[in-house]
């Protein structure tokens, strides 16, 4: 009877560092994939940024020469 008694709580106490060990794994892959999110949209409104200046400028040349014509 013991014998099943500590097989049983083996397999609890098994089951718990497997199942903590996949959630901390987890939590990691989230952090790290929150991490490469954060740095995609950063470059993102970068480049947009350089484009809405390229488009200020081309207004501001086009306007410039249409003044002057």
């Amino acid at each position: 009877m013991e014998l099943y008694l500590y097989s049983f709580l083996g397999l609890m106490i098994l089951t718990t560092v497997i199942l903590k060990g996949i959630y901390c794994w987890m939590q990691c892959s989230s952090a790290k994939a929150s991490q490469q999110v954060s740095k995609f949209i950063e470059k993102q409104k970068k480049e947009l940024s350089a484009s809405k200046s390229k488009l200020v400028h081309m207004e501001v040349s086009n306007n410039f020469f249409n003044h002057y014509r």
